[in-house]
């Protein structure tokens, strides 16, 4: 923790608009990435469907269960 060099880095940065827009981008693509409603939809529907999987295949469940947990 160099609390001087953090300063001088973080006004620099403010005072210099063409660096803290790539920064902005930077950042707004990794949200994206990440947390946008397309890949937060990908992953709540793998989660899902592995749990289905896992539900639906455990050893001693009736037919008549599995066959009923299937149907949308």
């Amino acid at each position: 923790g160099d609390a001087v060099a953090l300063g001088a880095k973080l006004q620099e940065i403010i005072l210099a608009p063409e660096a803290w827009r790539g920064f902005v981008a930077a950042g707004r693509a990794r949200y994206e990435a990440i947390f946008s409603e397309p890949v937060a939809a990908a992953a709540i529907t793998a989660i899902a469907a592995e749990k289905l999987k896992t539900t639906i295949a455990r050893p001693g469940r009736a037919p008549a269960a599995r066959a009923a947990e299937t149907r949308p």
